[in-house]
């Protein structure tokens, strides 16, 4: 680990011979394996599209030279971000980090690295008068800007000390974790160390529109659609009459709003032919980080749903009518509360940036 930011750290060389490519209508990808065998990665450029995705397998992790060693996919660039970088919260809203500083006096920095380190759940920016870069993530990770016009992910990891946070044990994990046989006691390492895969996407954008792009394409990263495939039974190819054709079918009677994310569908209960649905609905999409898609936007549930038959607003968890909790929630007296007072009728609703909400409705078939 660096001591300090200014610290160079161990840069992995590709190995030329590896380096392949390969391009088609659709995309172009290359496909790299850097020294010592145990880190690949291949970059996917897709035509039409404004990213750029990096998928890698790191591991295991050699450690015969007695090192324990953090891989970081660390991104450099000329944007001028002045110390300052944005993570998001669980991937809500993004909050403005200050490298090596805090909002409390007297402030004394012992860790100048792993203390300007910070959760990424799906996605970390910087920005500046010019250009803003933008790296989502598939899974929670370490990140950071450790430099100006510098980005950082920590990917994966393999220490041999301990690091005095209380499990007195290394991060060493193994295949085979630690001897699982008497005599108990021996907590040594069994098997290779692990190995991942995973996925970042770089989006390169106009000044000061970090947080918009990461909204435009974090859904579509953090939960991609899962492709299915299946037997034509006797059908030939050649033979299009025979093969099953289906149209695209969808739950959903028409296209939410582009600033709306669709969070819940439950199903809670079945009776007859009438089905009871848990649906929660989100605004993508906080204030001021897009002129458009930051405003607060309607929904109708009848043109989702056009069988709907009954609509009634829960409370976020959906464990009681939210006519109810407003009627019986403490009034703790304090002036500017919140207060959510929607003038539309259900079925038709309005999301305020960042606001969710949640319903139970009955539908028919």
């Amino acid at each position: 680990r660096p001591k300090d930011p200014n610290q160079k750290i161990t840069q992995l060389a590709p190995i030329p011979s590896s380096i392949k490519t390969i391009e088609n209508e659709l995309m172009t990808e290359v496909h790299i394996t850097f020294e010592g065998n145990w880190v690949n990665q291949i970059a996917k450029i897709y035509k039409g599209k404004p990213f750029v995705d990096i998928e890698y397998t790191i591991g295991p992790i050699p450690i015969d030279d007695g090192v324990g060693k953090e891989v970081v996919d660390r991104f450099r660039t000329s944007i001028a971000n002045n110390g300052t970088f944005f993570t998001d919260s669980n991937g809500r809203e993004f909050l403005e980090r200050k490298r090596s500083e805090r909002t409390w006096d007297n402030f004394v920095e012992f860790e100048p690295v792993a203390g300007n380190y910070y959760p990424v759940n799906t996605g970390i920016f910087i920005q500046d008068n010019k250009a803003s870069l933008t790296v989502l993530t598939d899974r929670t990770q370490g990140g950071s800007s450790l430099k100006d016009g510098s980005l950082e992910l920590m990917v994966h990891r393999r220490i041999l000390q301990d690091d005095a946070r209380g499990v007195d044990e290394s991060l060493n994990e193994t295949l085979d974790g630690i001897n699982a046989y008497p005599p108990f006691g021996d907590t040594s390492r069994r098997g290779d160390g692990l190995i991942i895969t995973g996925k970042h996407r770089i989006i390169v954008s106009d000044a000061h529109s970090g947080a918009m792009a990461a909204r435009t394409e974090m859904d579509g990263m953090f939960s991609p659609p899962f492709v299915f495939a299946a037997a034509s039974g006797q059908a030939k190819f050649d033979d299009s009459s025979r093969l099953h054709k289906f149209p695209n079918i969808s739950l959903l009677g028409d296209f939410l709003p582009r600033n709306v994310q669709l969070l819940t569908v439950k199903l809670l209960s079945t009776v007859g032919d009438h089905s009871t649905i848990l649906l929660r609905l989100g605004h993508s999409y906080g204030k001021e980080e897009s002129p458009d898609l930051s405003k607060e936007t309607r929904v109708n549930l009848l043109q989702l749903f056009p069988t709907l038959i009954k609509v009634t607003e829960k409370t976020l968890t959906g464990n009681q009518d939210k006519s109810l909790w407003n009627k019986n929630k403490m009034n703790w007296g304090v002036k500017g509360t919140f207060s959510r007072e929607d003038k539309l009728e259900l079925p038709v609703l309005s999301l305020r940036p960042m606001e969710i909400r949640t319903f139970e409705i009955m539908v028919k078939g």
